[in-house]
């Protein structure tokens, strides 16, 4: 996508494994993800990057893996109970005019869900 500022922007949307015992599985998806976050950054042409969903883990691991990759935390907690899985990161420079975590009321198997607008 094109942003109002004329930069091109790649937005991906997760589903990550849930479950602790698929806790490693998950560490191996959010590397890969990290990976092509990078590519994304690099280009061509090099572009801002928004990476959204249900990560089925705390902002704590997603952090580990996506700040690496020049991401910071646009929505979501950092509680480890599954309230705030559905996180949104962007690149460092994104601007971003609203952002919220707002109760999903059944639409999600988290009791959270966030959503940012992009300028």
């Amino acid at each position: 996508m094109v942003g109002n500022d004329g930069r091109e922007k790649s937005i991906i949307n997760v589903h990550l494994a849930s479950g602790n015992e698929n806790a490693a599985l998950r560490a191996k998806q959010l590397d890969y993800l990290a990976d092509v976050v990078r590519a994304e950054s690099k280009g061509p042409p090099a572009r801002e990057v928004v990476v959204q969903g249900d990560f089925n883990d705390s902002t704590k691991n997603v952090g580990a893996a996506l700040e690496d990759a020049g991401l910071r935390r646009v929505v979501g907690g950092k509680k480890a109970n599954g309230d705030n899985f559905n996180q949104v990161w962007g690149s460092a420079g994104l601007d971003t005019d609203t952002s919220a975590q707002v109760k999903a009321d059944g639409v999600t198997d988290h009791k959270y869900a966030g959503y940012t607008v992009l300028r």
